[in-house]
């Protein structure tokens, strides 16, 4: 079973929307959804997986539709509108370079996409990873 953790915040207005879509994700044959509000929690929740592969699923400014980002380079092109944005690429950056993951997946989210179009579109990409 492969999972899939996602990051957001309820307390930041238009970060939930991962969260949202985990929720109407769960269930789905052959994964395992996690939420995580914090790069700590996203870190020890993997460990506790031994997890080596992570496959995120995030709000990513700029995107026009949901898809993969397998080159972490490009968050860095982003306009980050909180440090949260800026702090999950730069961590998720640092874990692969000092080898805690061996591959990060991001299945990026347009922040003002509707959670029930967006679980539908993340879904049929988690199918093909």
């Amino acid at each position: 079973m492969k999972t899939v953790f996602a990051f957001g915040s309820r307390a930041l207005p238009g970060d939930s929307l991962a969260l949202d879509v985990c929720a109407k994700l769960r269930g789905t044959k052959g994964f395992d959804f996690v939420e995580c509000e914090t790069l700590d929690e996203l870190l020890a929740l993997a460990a506790q997986k031994t997890e080596r592969d992570f496959v995120v699923l995030d709000v990513v400014q700029g995107l026009g539709k949901v898809r993969v980002i397998e080159d972490l380079n490009e968050l860095a092109d982003a306009s980050p509108s909180s440090m949260h944005d800026f702090d999950a690429g730069f961590f998720l950056k640092i874990a692969r370079e000092s080898g805690v993951v061996d591959r990060v997946r991001i299945i990026g989210l347009p922040p003002s996409m509707d959670a029930g179009k967006a679980a539908a579109e993340a879904k049929k990409l988690l199918e093909k990873l």
